[in-house]
């Protein structure tokens, strides 16, 4: 595997790791329009870290990127 691309995992296993630490703090908060907003943003966050792996690392191009045809697909192969 190249640096690039061993480097390019690990930051996307620690984005993840970062994100679901955030989101189990911010689940046991009581739940309010702040905690929903504080959501929001942590959910935006990790889709800009997606999307900076997917255009960067895989090369999808993202004038024809179609995420929800990606999401239908991946539940369908996954039984989600």
């Amino acid at each position: 595997m190249s640096v690039k691309r061993e480097k390019a995992l690990q930051q996307l296993s620690d984005d993840v790791l970062l994100f679901l630490h955030e989101l189990d703090r911010l689940m046991k908060l009581p739940s309010t329009v702040g905690r929903g907003k504080q959501i929001a943003k942590c959910c935006n966050w990790l889709e800009m870290q997606n999307d900076r792996l997917r255009f960067g690392m895989l090369g999808v191009d993202y004038r024809k990127d179609d995420k929800e045809k990606a999401v239908t697909k991946l539940k369908l192969e996954r039984s989600l």
